[in-house]
């Protein structure tokens, strides 16, 4: 955000352009009746920047003024961790496999996740969302006989994917 300002005319009639160092010209605008400017970029490449504003009045005119950023790539993978069941339980078949996790990330809300429940052995069985706190609890009856690895894999709005796996064992009743 910035402000320019013309004594001898108008604030809108001056032009003002906004360039990265990187990038190159970013924006051509002018400013507000009260000379204010703003430039709105969500498309800047990593690294450092020098953006420069440069602003020239209707008489040919031009004033710059120029300041450092670092632009870093803000998609942070979320976090997930499956707190039940312990790893290495048995179960039954005629018993309901109880999983629970908890998951979090620092652009999305916890509801807007993506997460997948899935078997090493029988492919996916549950795309339930978690809830505004983070949790999610997945019931199945469905797993066949044997060991499995589960996997919860979580995928944010940046499509960055986080997993976290437990093993289990289903045993056929005698």
């Amino acid at each position: 955000a910035a402000t320019a300002t013309d004594s001898n005319g108008r604030n809108e009639w001056l032009t003002a352009s906004w360039t990265s160092s990187v990038d190159g010209v970013l924006q051509t605008t002018r400013p507000s009746e009260s000379g204010d400017l703003q430039l709105l970029d969500g498309s800047l490449s990593d690294g450092e920047h020098e953006i420069t504003l440069s602003v020239v009045d209707d008489g040919g005119a031009t004033c710059t003024d120029a300041v450092s950023i670092t632009v870093t790539d803000t998609n942070d993978p979320p976090e997930v961790r499956i707190t039940s069941p312990a790893n290495n339980t048995i179960f039954g078949t005629e018993e309901t496999v109880e999983l629970a996790a908890t998951v979090s990330d620092t652009e999305d809300e916890t509801t807007l996740l993506r997460l997948s429940w899935t078997s090493d052995v029988d492919g996916e069985f549950s795309t339930r969302a978690a809830d505004e706190a983070g949790l999610v609890v997945v019931s199945t009856r469905d797993l066949s006989p044997g060991a499995h690895a589960i996997t919860l894999t979580v995928t944010d709005s940046g499509n960055t994917q986080t997993t976290a796996d437990v093993s289990i064992r289903i045993l056929e009743k005698p």
